[in-house]
């Protein structure tokens, strides 16, 4: 910023000046105020005169302690903090000083505001109505969350923020753990076989949900040929399935009977080969 165009001077006693230099007196005086006060208040720049007065803005200069705050008065002004200068306020009550700014941000110290902080009856929502924040644009709002009817708070797009129980509603969302609850319910966990138990020549798996799974491997030499389980069903075998383990089959293996404990394959064929069976119950 320049300096002014010369110190401001008030020693000059009363009576001294010729009355013929008083205008350059009065030109001198305006020329000070100008240049202590045209950088803050708008009209003292030729050609400010719509007539309508303002501050344009305020510099504070730093200071080197806290001033004394007067009587009906509330004070700010600039200190140094860790080579920043920023901006502080007080009161005539006692309440400072404060710290108002600290590196270019609102200085908010935790416990400042205890004694108005927002109580959640100032914040309670009316039923169906929304919480709104300015959109990027700044020329309206967007809804943030909805009090919704049904007691769920809502998102704009009608997706309701439910608890770990199964959703109601198209537009309800299903959390984590009502869905990983759901899958384990429905396929079981996994882990249920471990990896190099699946190999083995026969294997049961059951499913969180009750469904239980059987595999395994067999010979068959001819006839009709019962297969019972290592374990049977507790209740019901839904269905046996068979596929060959040799390289090129020579025929097919076909279920005739199943029941809990085991089930019959016959083929046509009477050469020998190796199969696998896959079962499904509970």
């Amino acid at each position: 910023m320049a300096e002014f165009t010369r110190d401001w001077d008030e020693s000059t006693p009363d009576g001294t000046e010729d009355a013929n230099l008083a205008d350059d007196y009065l030109k001198r005086n305006k020329v000070n105020l100008s240049d202590r006060l045209k950088a803050l208040i708008y009209g003292f720049v030729a050609g400010e005169n719509d007539g309508v007065p303002g501050c344009k803005h305020l510099h504070f200069k730093q200071q080197s302690s806290d001033p004394t705050v007067a009587v009906d008065t509330i004070t700010l002004y600039a200190k140094n903090v860790s080579g920043n200068n920023e901006l502080y306020f007080d009161d005539e009550g006692g309440n400072g000083p404060r710290q108002v700014t600290n590196a270019g941000a609102l200085n908010v110290v935790a416990g400042d505001y205890a004694a108005n902080s927002i109580d959640e009856d100032d914040i309670e929502l009316a039923n169906n109505a929304a919480l709104t924040a300015k959109n990027q644009a700044d020329d309206g709002t967007v809804n943030l969350i909805l009090a919704g009817t049904n007691e769920l708070p809502t998102l704009p797009d009608s997706a309701e923020m439910a608890s770990n129980a199964a959703p109601v509603e198209d537009e309800a969302i299903a959390n984590k753990k009502y869905v990983d609850d759901e899958i384990d319910d429905r396929v079981g966990t996994a882990g249920d076989v471990s990896p190099a138990a699946v190999g083995a020549a026969t294997v049961s798996n059951t499913a969180a949900n009750g469904l239980i799974t059987k595999w395994g491997t067999m010979t068959y030499s001819s006839g009709s040929q019962a297969k019972t389980f290592p374990t049977a069903f507790p209740t019901a075998c839904y269905a046996v399935f068979t596929t060959t383990k040799e390289a090129v089959a020579t025929y097919s293996l076909n279920v005739t009977a199943k029941s809990k404990t085991g089930f019959t394959v016959q083929s046509g064929s009477p050469s020998v080969d190796n199969f696998y069976w896959f079962a499904i119950g509970y």
